[in-house]
């Protein structure tokens, strides 16, 4: 399995936005209060399907033999959590968007727009922007193309803002694209249960075409929010869970990201959520460096060879 994006080096860096140019540096660090008590397994993928299109499917990529002895399915592979305070995430983007009064967020990945893109409340408090971008092959965004990658380029792909078993989810815009089109998520249960993800394989070109750049989605994220912690409490709060299908791979996932698309299907385990939402990773697409065929290095080492003999002939 080959890996389609750059190695690039996840170091502290500024972007200047808005009109008062506030400056926000990013950070793999974060500004919350978390007791740390978070597991991996609490969300888990136990499904991988190739979605053709058409209500078509391709090869089943991963599943799991459903014994919980085994426990063989894909745990997260990084969380944040339980978040004691504040007690609420924020920057959930257009959750709450009125066509006819709001005006959407760019949805793009941008530092500074949304939660996983380090963006703070109104206390200050933020979600390290690379926090969860730990691997050799993660790779940041360059939006304002100026030849520096300063961008996190998470994007948010929808929420639940009150959830109850069959609650509707409220999908996100990338500059103005509706995420409906091209994907579809369920979560059933109250304390756990499933979910559901099926990517059409339009989602590509579709979200290509949004973001302006193109598309590989290298990460899933969950944000959970359950009730507001009491004292001594260890499993309330909020968390996050992460899978870097990187760090999937190099345990042996046969997935490639970029050009194919899934469906999803796993379990979650919290403890009553109140609401919640789902995130993706979209850095750019490698620059690819072509070879010369073997006819054109031929021709290429004959003319060398020729020039050399003639200057020979001329000495």
């Amino acid at each position: 399995m080959k890996h389609i994006l750059p190695k690039l080096s996840l170091v502290a860096l500024t972007f200047a936005f808005g009109t008062n140019a506030s400056v926000i540096t990013l950070t793999d660090t974060n500004n919350v209060t978390s007791n740390g008590n978070c597991s991996t397994s609490s969300v888990q993928i136990t499904q991988i399907v190739e979605n053709l299109g058409g209500g078509n499917t391709g090869d089943t990529v991963f599943t799991t033999d459903n014994d919980p002895a085994t426990d063989d399915a894909l745990h997260a592979t990084k969380c944040l959590g339980y978040i004691t305070s504040p007690h609420n995430d924020w920057g959930n983007l257009n959750k709450d968007y009125d066509p006819s009064t709001d005006t959407l967020a760019n949805n793009n990945g941008a530092l500074g727009e949304g939660l996983l893109n380090q963006e703070a409340n109104k206390d200050g408090n933020y979600i390290g922007g690379s926090f969860f971008l730990d691997h050799p092959n993660d790779s940041l965004v360059d939006l304002n193309n100026d030849g520096t990658a300063d961008d996190p380029g998470w994007i948010r792909l929808g929420g639940i803002g009150d959830y109850d078993d069959g609650a509707t989810f409220e999908y996100e815009y990338i500059n103005g694209f509706n995420l409906s089109q091209v994907i579809n998520f369920v979560l059933s249960g109250n304390n756990n249960g499933n979910w559901s993800l099926s990517v059409d394989p339009a989602a590509i070109p579709a979200a290509t075409n949004a973001l302006g750049r193109p598309t590989v989605f290298d990460h899933l994220a969950f944000v959970i929010k359950g009730p507001n912690p009491k004292s001594g409490e260890d499993t309330s709060g909020w968390a996050i869970y992460d899978f870097n299908f990187y760090d999937l791979i190099d345990g042996g996932l046969d997935i490639s990201l970029g050009d194919t698309a899934y469906n999803f299907e796993g379990t979650w385990d919290y403890n009553a959520v109140s609401h919640f939402s789902i995130w993706a990773h979209d850095p750019p697409a490698a620059e690819t460096t072509s070879v010369p065929e073997p006819s054109s290095l031929l021709i290429l080492s004959s003319g060398l060879l020729m020039m050399t003999l003639r200057r020979i002939k001329r000495s």
